[in-house]
């Protein structure tokens, strides 16, 4: 298996919720349909009352609902990078459409050729149409993928 392969199938996609309604479902579905066969999706509900969370609950596999309540934003994303076990993590809202290899833009020339290992990056998934990456998204055209190299500090 090449380099990029064995990252690529290394990605934590942690997608944080609440009342996200029929939105989340078809976001989680399109990363499952989208994602390299060993990435995984979490999803971090934070105190949803519309039931969006259930229907994620009746999905298996590499997808994982954690509830929580209260967490807001920043915490939830900390939670959700506690919980992944890849060497990218990837944090996205719950509306995005992603086109099929849209990860590969953000895997780095450095984790090509490097090891396994986790080396805590992260990177910001949201509209990138600009870039090509993402497709009939809900959200603004203002976001980007934005790779980041985080302190293990940060996802204690």
């Amino acid at each position: 298996m090449s380099g990029w392969r064995k990252v690529a199938d290394r990605i934590s996609v942690v997608v944080i919720s609440r009342n996200e309604g029929n939105e989340l479902k078809r976001t989680v579905e399109n990363f499952d349909d989208t994602l390299p066969p060993g990435g995984e999706i979490i999803v971090i509900d934070d105190g949803s009352t519309d039931g969006s969370a259930s229907t994620v609950a009746k999905r298996r596999g590499r997808i994982k609902l954690h509830r929580v309540d209260g967490y807001g934003v920043a915490r939830a994303r900390n939670f959700g990078a506690r919980q992944a076990r890849g060497d990218v993590i990837v944090y996205a809202d719950a509306h995005l459409r992603l086109e099929p290899y849209w990860w590969r833009p953000m895997i780095p020339p450095t984790k090509i050729t490097s090891s396994p290992a986790r080396q805590d990056s992260c990177c910001t998934a949201t509209t990138a149409a600009s870039h090509g990456i993402l497709r009939d998204g809900s959200s603004s055209s203002q976001a980007r993928f934005q790779l980041k190299k985080l302190p293990s500090a940060h996802l204690r």
